[in-house]
Order: structure tokens, then sequence, then C-alpha cells
């Protein structure tokens, strides 16, 4: 159930607020009886009579909840929603358990060096805790303190830097159940240097270069690529160093096939003549020999050797 909602019944919803242990408000939301003037009646005891609510609020012209006088009370308070004599809505609840304390009147600042002491006027009540939050330009998010009572030192701040303030009130969980409401939010108040401002202007800081997008996402991927890459390459030197080269089937038939030397041509198995010593000449006497029967020529590079031997032979 959300904070100061107790309950539904017919269509209706009801949430309660005790404004700085003084006011009760209680409003609904009659979604069934929307064009209906609904009436409130409640009491503060049970053996009291119901009286009727004098001061109620309107909502389009149509009754949405009521304002009860109930100044420091801790009573249970209760109430019945009626549509003519017919009870829509009927409850008892514990009016302390919806309390919302009233916001911190006369705030105040006490500089000494790099601390700040807030202070407050404190509410007449107990059991309270008093909330400090604030702030530079340069801050993401609001920094807080709180104390039990409105005197609150906040240490550790530069005096160069200028900060915003403002102060709540909360009710302590233990004493007053999860239901309470924070009280309103002080007013903004700037200091700097010791000193009141009317804002805190943050100071213009030169524009960082931004990448695009797609150059840093390639640039991750190129990144990620490289070992990877190495990696590879590494492996594949590795794993030719250790294992034996291979060849295909048909070169490997090449190498082992045996090789086949060149043939000599026919006229090289005959004789060659040895040349003479340089500077001598010689006559060597023209010998007649008989030509033999033509069909004695030789017909082959053998045949012509034999018959070129038996030529050069003598008569």
């Amino acid at each position: 159930m959300a904070s100061g909602q107790v309950g539904t019944g017919e269509g209706v919803q009801i949430q309660i607020i005790y404004f700085n242990l003084e006011t009760v408000q209680v409003t609904w939301n009659a979604s069934k009886y929307s064009r209906t003037n609904l009436t409130f009646h409640y009491r503060f005891s049970g053996d009291e009579a119901y009286d009727q609510c004098t001061n109620y609020l309107l909502q389009e012209d149509h009754t949405s909840g009521c304002l009860l006088d109930a100044e420091q009370r801790d009573d249970i308070l209760y109430f019945s929603i009626r549509n003519g004599t017919h009870p829509v809505f009927t409850a008892s609840r514990w009016i302390v358990y919806y309390l919302k304390p009233s916001s911190p009147k006369h705030v105040s600042f006490s500089w000494h060096q790099d601390a700040v002491t807030v202070t407050c006027s404190d509410l007449s009540y107990g059991d309270l805790l008093y909330e400090v939050q604030y702030r530079s330009p340069f801050d993401m998010e609001w920094q807080s303190k709180q104390e039990n009572t409105c005197n609150v030192t906040i240490e550790g701040l530069d005096a160069e830097k200028c900060y915003s303030f403002w102060v709540r009130v909360k009710a302590m969980e233990d004493s007053y159940g999860p239901d309470t409401y924070p009280s309103d939010w002080s007013e903004v108040t700037c200091w700097q240097r010791g000193e009141i401002r009317d804002s805190c202007a943050e100071t213009p800081t030169p524009p960082k270069p931004k990448l695009s997008r797609f150059i840093l996402i390639s640039s991750l991927a190129i990144l990620l690529m490289v070992p990877l890459l190495l990696l590879s390459l590494w492996k594949l030197w590795r794993s030719g160093s250790q294992t034996p080269r291979t060849w295909p089937t048909s070169t490997r038939w090449q190498v082992q096939s045996k090789k086949v030397a060149p043939r000599s041509p026919w006229w090289s198995s005959w004789p060659r003549l040895k040349p003479s010593p340089p500077g001598r000449w010689t006559h060597r006497p023209r010998t007649k020999r008989p030509l033999g029967d033509p069909s004695s020529f030789p017909t082959s590079p053998s045949k012509a050797v034999m018959w070129s031997q038996s030529a050069a032979s003598p008569l």
C-alpha cells in the first residue's frame, strides 16, 4: 500500500495526511460516484456519535475530501463515507501514522573555513530527523546529511565553489511507522566564500572531443581482432616447423620417377680427328679407296659407323 493510502472499498480510494499534528486531511477518489456529493462522518472515540464534516474539499464542484482540526492528538480516527444514508467506505486509523511535518523555518548558515553549520527552529514534537541536502554545479547528485536536531554541520567543502542548500524534516519510522510523509523542502539557498548568492551558475568548460559511435565500435573490433590474428599466425608457423612437408600425389610421382638421360645424336659415336699442333701444317696424301658396292652403303647410324671404320682400314 502506498504511503498515506489506507485502503479501498466499493470503488473508493482513501488517503490520509496529518499535517504537523494540527490538521487531518482525508481525501477520496470515488470513480463509481464521480458525479455524487459524498458525505464524510467521523469521531475520535468509539463511544461518541458521528459528526459530519463541516470543511469539505471540492473537485469539479463535487466533494473529494475533508479537513479536520486535530491539534496534538494521538487518537484513532473512526470515519465513514456515505452516499446519502448508505455507507460506501468505513474504517478506523491511527492518525499519527500519516504524519507530515511542517517545512523548516528560520534556516540560517554559519560558515567557518571549509565547513558550514545549518540551523533552524526545532518543531514542538520529537522523533524527527532534520535532513540537509547540498550540491555544487560540478556534482551529479545531491549530497545529504541528517541529525536528530536542526543543527547540522557539513565539513569538507571547497570555499571557492558555490553550493546550493535546502532542508526538510522527516518522521522516524520506528516511532511513526512507514506511511509518513517528509515535509516540503525549504527554499534553495546558494552560498560561495561564506556569502549568499542569487544562484550557482555552472562554470563553462571547453567541450570535450566526442568520438563518433562508429569509430569507437570499429576501434574496439580491431583491438579484438589483432590478438586473434597474431595467435593464428603463431599456430600456423609452429605447425609448419614441427611437421614434415608433404607433397601432392602428382608432384611426388614426378620426383620419385626415374630420370631418363637424353639420347645422344647418332653421329656422336664417330671418331674425332686430333687437331694438329699449333704452328705446323701437315699434308696427308690422299689415297684412293674402292667405293665398293652401293648396296653396301650404310642405311642406319650404327651401320654407318661400321662402314666408316672398314673404309678407313688400309688396303
